[in-house]
Order: C-alpha cells, then sequence, then structure tokens
C-alpha cells in the first residue's frame, strides 16, 4: 500500500477509492479545525458516490472549534480529542466495539 497522504493537494483519490474499497473505517486526523483536509476528504468520496453504499465509515477528528488552554503540546492534543486513545476509541466505536473502549479508557487511567 502507498503512504498515508501528506498534503491535502493534490488529494490523492486513488487512494482515497482504495481504502474505502478495502476498509470498514477511515478516520482523518489533523491538527487543523473544520473545514481541511478531512472535510475535503468527505467532500471528495461523496462527490464520487463513495459514501452512498454505507459500507465505510468516515470521521474527521479535527481541533473542536473552541477556546483550549495554554498548556503543554500533549495536554492541548488531550484536550482537543485527538490523542492516541481518543482516536482508538472512535475507531472501536465505529467498529461496534464498545466494549473495548471501556477498556481502552481503564487502562488510560490506571497509566
Amino acid at each position: 500500500m502507498r503512504s498515508p497522504p501528506r498534503f491535502m493537494k493534490p488529494l490523492d483519490k486513488e487512494l482515497i477509492r482504495s481504502l474505502a474499497a478495502s476498509h470498514q473505517v477511515l478516520i482523518t486526523v489533523e491538527e487543523g479545525s473544520i473545514g481541511g483536509f478531512g472535510d475535503h476528504v468527505l467532500h471528495s468520496m461523496a462527490l464520487e458516490g463513495l459514501l452512498d453504499t454505507g459500507k465505510v465509515r468516515v470521521r474527521p477528528l479535527v481541533i473542536p472549534d473552541r477556546f483550549i488552554d495554554q498548556a503543554s503540546q500533549t495536554e492541548q492534543i488531550d484536550e482537543a480529542g485527538l490523542a492516541p486513545h481518543h482516536i482508538e476509541s472512535t475507531a472501536l466505536r465505529l467498529l461496534g466495539r464498545h466494549a473495548e473502549i471501556l477498556e481502552t479508557y481503564n487502562a488510560k487511567e490506571v497509566n
């Protein structure tokens, strides 16, 4: 498989089509706000009809549209919901594996 996209434009539509055909879930993660890469991917997928069958679930994860207090980068990423455990929880929820989300949360609390 080719490497993940590193730039918004030009959008690698061939890669997106391939991922949509071979995965149940696609999650885009960016340290930007609404209207960025994830929205660009969703727009492209919608225009090509890749969302019509409901086979693939897509979630763009972005910095929320609210103020985040000054803190370390790690703390800000966690506050924004973009930490690894947030991404994992999103993936598990989309896959219908809700019980594992609690396990992930409990493991984070212990560490």
